[in-house]
């Protein structure tokens, strides 16, 4: 029924008549009366299911606060109604390894900026029940939550490019494309945070950051600078062939339009 996304109503209506029915025809009057007595109804399901999660949540919480150390990770999603969800993963260790599962999702009742978060998820008040009064002390400076937005904002935009990088269609020259444009909005960061309000010290930080990200890229990218990565010196002489065949195609107007409709690799 869940993966169906069918109602919790449809197991009184639906499927215990069936079972009764089958009841009957199996086992007898006796385990039709025995089949009608048991309760399927929706306030009954909901509060089974209410007494799960709360079970649940008691073993998971009880799992955080015997961890040394844990993280937590937040993110936005919309559901099917287009109301904001805040979702809540919590990365802790059990049995000395390290275990991610879901903490809270909640509805975000006014905007989805970092202050309306922030004051839901209530990181501070957690932090003190857990006697850390230097996270406390970190989470609430000026500093750090400039730096935690740099960082979250950076591995959202290398998040995007990695989910770009992937797909049926991809290919070298797709994949040149972005990761260079990818590089070029890297330098811009770099010579736009010179110009930003913030003070000199997290400023000198963020373009050494962003200095190392772009040595990366260049160090594990280096080919991607040509401007043709196709081009090809020193054909040997039996390719005169292909190269033949190459100027047809270049000069064959219905398979441009072919290739116009449909991607690289179907063309």
């Amino acid at each position: 029924m869940v993966k169906a996304k069918k109602p919790h109503s449809i197991r009184e209506t639906l499927i215990k008549p069936c079972l009764v029915s089958c009841a009957g025809i199996l086992l007898g009057e006796s385990a039709v009366s025995k089949m009608k007595r048991v309760s399927l109804s929706n306030d009954t399901v909901k509060s089974r299911i209410f007494d799960m999660s709360c079970k649940t949540k008691s073993q998971l919480l009880a799992k955080v606060k015997a961890s040394p150390v844990f993280a937590i990770q937040l993110d936005e999603s919309v559901d099917v109604a287009n109301l904001s969800q805040l979702i809540v993963f919590v990365r802790y260790v059990h049995d000395q390894s390290i275990e991610e599962d879901l903490l809270f999702c909640r509805l975000l009742e006014t905007t989805t900026q970092a202050a309306d978060v922030m004051q839901l998820v209530e990181v501070t008040q957690f932090l003190e029940e857990r006697n850390k009064g230097d996270l406390k002390a970190a989470v609430s400076d000026e500093a750090f939550q400039c730096r935690l937005a740099f960082l979250a904002d950076m591995f959202s935009h290398l998040n995007e490019l990695n989910r770009k990088l992937q797909g049926v269609d991809s290919d070298i020259i797709g994949h040149r494309d972005k990761v260079n444009a990818f590089v070029s909005k890297l330098e811009l960061w770099r010579i736009s945070e010179t110009a930003s309000g913030v003070s000199d010290v997290l400023k000198n930080e963020v373009i050494i950051h962003l200095n190392r990200l772009l040595d990366e890229f260049q160090h594990y990218f280096p080919d991607f600078k040509s401007d043709n990565p196709m081009m090809v010196d020193n054909f040997p002489k039996e390719a005169e062939d292909i190269e033949e065949q190459f100027l047809d195609l270049v000069h064959d107007s219905a398979a441009k339009a072919v290739f116009a409709e449909k991607s690289l690799n179907a063309f």
